[in-house]
């Protein structure tokens, strides 16, 4: 399948390198990762700190950091290792804890505000902020088998601190992230193939809850897709999210908000599509769309799509389906901030693309269409360039 570009591809991203943190304890790992991106780290937390003043409504740096340190006992009493490991490495990168949660739970943070924290007098600032978001799809691969991956989309400052991270630590499984300097980890998939994928929600019923990073990374402990839906099942969730749970055999579309855990689908056997808005109809009362957001035409583009793919999906034709610009701004590959002049403005900022009974990652930093993808597995010191996917 071909089709014309329809927006001129920004300047590539610098190729994602893999970078491998050893350690017996969170501490180790967090002072791993922190040690090895102080100044990144510590400019990412200043620019989503930043963010969250002007997109919600805070009124100032005390209070947003006041609901970030609420989230701490929380991700303490969830999971002590990932809770040492963020500390570690605000510790390590010489940012405040408090701090780096905002870089972490950026997008929850904004939902919560008008839910905890007294309303500030006057529109709501996040309201038409945010056209884009990530596109998510599992394909049938084979007989019993399945390809999962997504775009990932978020302001366009945060693509230069788009990392792979490979997480290894004894007793529990090797995981591959896709990540940014400072997060817990955006998606993954372990050596077991339990691949992660997310997108993002935005709801009404938003609390002080686990650091969304760190669900992720609780799940790529596990070394099956249903016992990762069991730790999403307990999870005390901060606001909304999809999660598409995969081992390549057997596959959870769940979606959740801050209250709310309802699964939306299962198994591999159809294609499983989603983008930012709840496809389940019992949630939809607690959503709330950016009236910006090209989250439903974005779905319909990606369906339209998959109905031209021909045969069972590999993970180059799933990076390839994800490498559009095709019907820009609902291209499944965006760069709004080039069509806006605002650098803040909502971007693909990288894309994974997992096979999990092969164990096999494809991943590309920032523009999928004119970046350089690369291939790694869960256990492989390094990630190889590859020659662009094409459908």
């Amino acid at each position: 399948m071909s089709e014309p570009t329809a927006i001129a591809p920004p300047p590539p991203s610098p190729t994602l390198e893999k970078i491998v943190l050893i350690g017996r304890t969170g501490d180790d790992i967090g002072a791993a990762h922190g040690s090895r991106w102080p100044r990144e780290i510590a400019a990412l937390a200043a620019l989503r700190t930043r963010l969250a003043l002007e997109r919600g409504d805070f009124g100032s740096k005390a209070t947003v950091r006041a609901l970030a340190s609420a989230h701490l006992p929380v991700l303490e009493a969830y999971d002590a290792s990932l809770y040492a490991e963020l500390c570690a490495t605000a510790a390590a990168a010489r940012v405040r804890v408090a701090d780096l949660v905002t870089l972490n739970h950026y997008t929850d943070l904004r939902d919560i505000s008008r839910s905890i924290w007294a309303p500030l007098v006057g529109p709501d600032p996040a309201a038409d902020v945010d056209p884009g978001g990530c596109s998510v799809a599992l394909l049938p691969s084979g007989p019993g088998q399945a390809v999962s991956g997504q775009t990932w989309d978020m302001h366009g400052t945060a693509t230069p601190f788009v990392r792979m991270v490979e997480v290894r630590q004894p007793g529990h499984p090797t995981a591959t992230l896709l990540t940014l300097t400072g997060c817990l980890g955006l998606a993954g998939m372990n050596e077991e193939g339990v691949a992660v994928l997310i997108n993002n929600l935005n709801c009404t019923d938003a609390r002080v809850g686990v650091v969304w990073g760190a669900v992720v990374r609780r799940m790529l402990r596990e070394r099956t897709a249903s016992a990762a839906l069991d730790v999403l099942r307990e999870t005390r969730f901060g606001s909304g999210h999809h999660y598409m749970v995969s081992d390549g055999r057997e596959a959870f579309a769940v979606e959740t908000t801050g209250q709310r855990v309802v699964e939306l689908a299962r198994g591999i056997a159809q294609p499983i599509l989603h983008t930012n808005h709840c496809l389940i109809a019992d949630l939809r009362p607690v959503e709330k769309v950016p009236p910006t957001s090209t989250t439903y035409a974005r779905l319909s583009h990606l369906e339209r799509r998959v109905a031209l793919l021909d045969g069972p999906a590999t993970a180059e034709s799933m990076a390839a389906l994800l490498s559009d610009h095709q019907g820009f701004p609902n291209s499944l590959c965006t760069h709004t901030s080039l069509a806006t002049g605002n650098p803040d403005a909502s971007d693909t900022c990288a894309a994974v693309v997992f096979d999990s009974v092969g164990r096999r990652l494809l991943a590309v930093a920032g523009c999928a269409v004119s970046g350089t993808w690369v291939e790694t597995r869960p256990g492989d010191d390094d990630a190889r360039p590859i020659a662009r996917p094409t459908l």
